[in-house]
């Protein structure tokens, strides 16, 4: 812990200053280091405490590793390193489904299916492949030409 001996202070373990009682922001709830309010920073979805490392930031909001938002489907279909068809989604998301109050409840009933459906998708080869060649192809060109995403 960082604690220093004589005066029994905090320091936090990322920025390495001292920590008064009322600057601590506490632990990190993935590697437990004591961390400050600046290098401390708290899950949008539970409230969580996470030190920047393991925080993941999107849109200026920040998540632990389970609430972070993700394409599940997508993630499942291509893999998360094809970011071209991820981020065509991600832009149609962010700028086109999360502006309206029907784009964001369908944002919230994909969030709530769409984790389990991708657990089907991952195991089963053949319906992977469907999905890509005649679902999300004909989607990521949609969005590709018509919305520029």
């Amino acid at each position: 812990m960082a604690v220093s001996p004589e005066r029994g202070q905090f320091f936090c373990e990322m920025c390495g200053h001292p920590i008064e009682k009322e600057d601590l922001a506490g632990r990190c709830i993935v590697c437990g280091k004591v961390l400050c309010r600046r290098c401390g920073v708290l899950c949008a979805k539970c409230g969580k405490i996470l030190c920047r490392v393991h925080a993941k930031e999107k849109q200026g909001a920040f998540y632990c590793q389970e609430h972070y938002p993700t394409c599940f489907i997508v993630t499942a279909v291509y893999g998360t390193s094809d970011m071209k068809h991820l981020s065509a989604f991600y832009n149609f998301r962010d700028h086109y489904l999360n502006i309206s109050s029907h784009g964001k409840k369908f944002v919230k009933l994909y969030y709530k299916h769409s984790p389990s459906f991708a657990q089907i998708i991952k195991r089963n080869y053949i319906f992977k492949n469907y999905l890509r060649i005649i679902f999300l192809k004909p989607i990521y060109l949609i969005l590709k030409n018509i919305y520029n995403c």
